[in-house]
């Protein structure tokens, strides 16, 4: 299993957010309107853990909602740019250097994997979600797609 580390937090932001200013609104509002609608059905939320938190690209979104936001990264760089990020933002909790793949002792009221998950094979997808729902009360919010899902097949 390779664990993908990203060490170049502004070069992470270009690559999602795109070169065109529509594109980039357009794909942020898409991706905030599929979470709000997962968020949407859930209740008495407090925290939430944001794993892999990259630079810290949600923790505004995390802030909306009057959350306490805890961050981890396994990339010393991102921890870097998301203890920033946080630190702007005024934001309840902190930010961990973590391996998602392994247990965390404190657990969250929702943890959310965005974009992560479909790094890795199926094995390796099944025991990251059993890391992951571990450190959860109550919810587990995972964004990805592969092969195996409509979109990726499409893309494939």
């Amino acid at each position: 299993m390779e664990y993908p580390l990203f060490h170049d937090p502004a070069g992470y932001i270009a690559l999602r957010e795109g070169r065109f200013a529509f594109k980039t609104r357009l794909k942020k509002w898409y991706e905030q309107r599929a979470i709000d609608r997962c968020l949407d059905l859930t209740r008495d939320i407090n925290s939430v853990c944001d794993i892999p938190s990259g630079p810290g690209r949600l923790f505004e979104f995390w802030r909306t909602r009057g959350w306490v936001v805890t961050g981890m990264d396994l990339s010393e760089e991102m921890v870097k740019a998301s203890r920033a990020r946080h630190s702007d933002l005024a934001l309840g909790g902190s930010v961990l250097h973590h391996n998602a793949f392994e247990v965390y002792p404190e657990t969250f009221d929702i943890v959310a994997s965005v974009r992560f998950v479909c790094y890795f094979e199926r094995a390796d997808r099944i025991r990251l979600i059993r890391s992951l729902a571990s450190m959860s009360n109550h919810y587990l919010l995972l964004q990805y797609k592969t092969s195996e899902t409509r979109k990726g097949a499409k893309n494939a």
